[in-house]
């Protein structure tokens, strides 16, 4: 130490130069640490605001998603403009929250592990948009977002549902695909039997006690839940499960299931976390109004009525009365096709001639819509696919044998979830318009005569009132 101090004294500038450095080194660090803090804020600033804009579309989003599940709202062209909505909120909350997220890796890890915010920002945006991609129902919307957490940032995603036991929950749930089925019911001696519709060769047997509730954890998917006892005929109801999610059914059953009628539910609600909630319903006719049917309302009318009731087969140049003043047939038309070439009106009238005895009358656009999708999007009664030949459409093969179309059930691939005949296909059907004064009628479903393009269930047409088509029938709904 000596010697040390010796030569600095004999040569001053090592020193002074050597604390120079030193102090110029400490200057550095210390401005190069209160630029990567003052940088570090800026970026947790702005990670703040993309999260609270991704929270006011995830708010939105909640809300429309509790909309959008109502069957009167769903199936009508307030339920498109709907989800469109959600569409736009959807892609803002992504987008906004995958930001804060990118943001926040940018932020040092020596930074960040001395700021609690940043970690609990991380864990807030992973568990928000889990959940609000389980409310969608939308199981390919749940994986692409596990994929994206578990690929991009699965060290910060693991670390997360380490440390936040509801997001652990839910991570733990979407990954064995598991959700939960209930059944409760007012009334006693009905047996419930659930199916999976993917296939499952065996069905769960519950047996009902009425004001209790049984719960089945099943894997997410569409089942049918076919009810037998009681006094009534059998119902199916189709049901979807959904992951770390709850699907309640209210089993409220009408006193008497009519004859050639099956129920439908018509009631969905969705609590805050997702829930859902079924239950209400209305009996849809299980096949279309026949000539023969109709012909039995028409006899019954005056003479001024009759014309203007009496239906009309083929086209415009080639009509011909489906029946003499007597009632007497035309030769080349079996009754038990549907009855078609007849007006909106008409078809009113006959609703209101059996409504004093059943309370009968056309089904508006959602309930016909809700009896041929079931509770998913599906495009068509059997699915969200076109197969050709399920139904009798112009592509049909067997469109010579039914030229003006075919009897109830004869094509038994165009049927409904709930067990309802040639929504797809046979003739188009009359409907009741959500909107306007009621001088137009919708059209709803395909024919015989057109093709699978215009027999989606979304799609649609108008029509006056007082006019016909050679493939425009009806079927007939009674309130429960």
């Amino acid at each position: 130490m000596y010697r040390f101090f010796k030569r600095m004294y004999r040569r001053p500038a090592v020193p002074a130069v050597g604390m120079a450095a030193l102090l110029t080194w400490f200057g550095f660090t210390a401005l190069r640490g209160a630029q990567d803090c003052a940088e570090a804020e800026s970026l947790f600033n702005l990670a703040g605001y993309n999260y609270h804009e991704g929270q006011r579309a995830d708010r939105a989003l909640r809300r429309d998603y509790r909309m959008a599940v109502i069957p009167k709202l769903a199936e009508s062209e307030a339920g498109d403009r709907l989800r469109e909505e959600i569409d736009r909120q959807r892609l803002r909350m992504t987008d906004n929250y995958k930001t804060a997220l990118e943001l926040l890796d940018r932020i040092p890890d020596d930074i960040r592990r001395q700021d609690p915010r940043m970690d609990e920002m991380y864990g807030e945006i992973f568990r928000r948009m889990l959940e609000n991609q389980l409310m969608s129902r939308n199981r390919r919307w749940i994986g692409e977002t596990m994929s994206l957490f578990r690929g991009r940032w699965q060290a910060r995603f693991e670390a997360a549902a380490d440390s936040d036991p509801v997001l652990r929950r839910l991570v733990s749930m979407i990954d064995s695909g598991i959700g939960v089925l209930e059944v409760e019911s007012d009334v006693a001696d009905w047996v419930v039997t659930v199916r999976n519709c993917a296939g499952s060769p065996a069905g769960r047997r519950l047996e009902l006690t009425a004001g209790k509730r049984r719960r089945l954890e099943l894997p997410a998917g569409i089942y049918l839940m076919e009810f037998s006892g009681g006094a009534g005929t059998p119902i199916s109801v189709p049901v979807r499960v959904v992951p770390a999610l709850a699907t309640r059914l209210c089993f409220e059953p009408p006193e008497r299931l009519a004859d050639g009628f099956r129920f439908v539910t018509a009631r969905e609600e969705m609590d805050a976390e997702g829930n859902i909630y079924i239950g209400g319903g209305y009996m849809m006719a299980e096949r279309e109004v026949t000539l023969g049917e109709f012909r039995a309302f028409w006899m019954t009318l005056p003479p001024s009525e009759r014309r203007r009731c009496l239906p009309r087969a083929g086209s415009d140049d080639t009509a011909f009365p489906a029946w003499d003043e007597n009632g007497e047939p035309a030769a080349a038309l079996s009754l038990r096709l549907p009855v078609t070439g007849i007006s909106a009106d008409a078809a009113e009238k006959y609703c209101e001639y059996l409504s004093a005895r059943i309370g009968l009358r056309l089904p508006r656009e959602w309930e016909w819509r809700r009896a041929a999708r079931g509770v998913d999007r599906r495009s068509y009664p059997w699915g969200a696919e076109y197969r050709r030949g399920l139904a009798l459409l112009a592509d049909s093969d067997r469109r010579e044998r039914f030229p003006r179309g075919a009897p109830g059930g004869s094509f038994p691939g165009d049927v409904s979830p709930f067990g309802i005949f040639d929504m797809a296909g046979n003739v188009r059907e009359y409907a009741v318009s959500s909107h306007g004064d009621g001088a137009l009628m919708l059209v709803l479903g395909g024919s015989h005569l057109i093709p699978p393009q215009y027999a989606a269930i979304d799609a649609s047409q108008f029509r006056l009132r007082s006019d016909i088509g050679e493939d425009i029938g009806f079927r007939c709904l009674i309130e429960k």
